[in-house]
């Protein structure tokens, strides 16, 4: 019976660490911020809204986030997680074009230090609203 129990109490521990952990947990909400009001975006046709959750948070270590894509009404869509202190996720309405970008930091110096794109993705506006995604 002994080798039944460690089997199961592993298999509990890594579904809890797993859940505690996941970037997609919605259980450590931060804040809700308004893209069109940062971004200066007037050609974006509709309201669009970040939120951000907390994935990991260490005395030692930054913090680790992560951000969602949503109109509240139609869709929800995942961005990705980044480090507070040398990434963050940018997002640029151009009419019904959306542009998300990951950028990082390149240097801790201030005179070097440059923003690298790491990932870009684009999206439709009105496919997002239309297939009702919500991640």
């Amino acid at each position: 019976m002994k080798p039944y129990f460690r089997q199961i109490f592993l298999l509990v521990l890594v579904v809890f660490v797993y859940h505690y952990f996941s970037p997609k947990n919605k259980a450590r909400y931060k804040i809700t911020a308004v893209v069109n009001k940062y971004n200066n975006d007037k050609a974006c046709p509709i309201r669009l809204y970040r939120e951000y959750f907390l994935v990991y948070s260490s005395y030692m270590a930054t913090d680790v986030n992560s951000v969602y894509l949503t109109d509240s009404l139609s869709f929800r869509l995942y961005l990705g997680i980044y480090d507070v202190d040398g990434e963050h996720i940018d997002t640029k309405c151009e009419g019904d074009t959306l542009v998300v970008t990951k950028k990082e930091r390149t240097s801790d110096r201030s005179e070097w230090n440059f923003e690298r794109i790491t990932e870009r993705k684009t999206y439709s506006l009105k496919q997002l609203r239309c297939n009702g995604l919500f991640e």
